[in-house]
């Protein structure tokens, strides 16, 4: 099996499946790594920060309209953070 066999086979990979990904990977590593863990350290606890508050935000409007806190945490918040698998949420819908 040659290389031009895998791109242009019965099930081909597109050159920029691979291509982009090798380049973000490339560009992460290149970054200094006290940089690196200093700039996820930030971020992550920001990401936590986000997700609560909009959990906070999202129970006190689902109780103005007359919705269970479970409710709205399934089928709202979660699923607006990107979440849907994870909640399983798509049981409710």
């Amino acid at each position: 099996m040659s290389a031009v066999d895998v791109f242009y086979n019965k099930q081909p990979v597109n050159f920029l499946e691979m291509f982009i990904p090798a380049l973000i990977v490339g560009s992460v590593l290149t970054v200094d790594r006290k940089t690196l863990i200093k700039s996820i350290s930030g971020y992550i606890p920001l990401i936590i920060v986000g997700v609560f508050g909009a959990s906070v935000c999202g129970m006190a409007v689902g109780f103005i309209f007359g919705k269970t806190p479970q409710d709205v945490m399934m089928n709202y918040v979660f699923t607006y953070n990107g979440w849907r698998n994870w909640s399983r949420s798509y049981t409710y819908v």
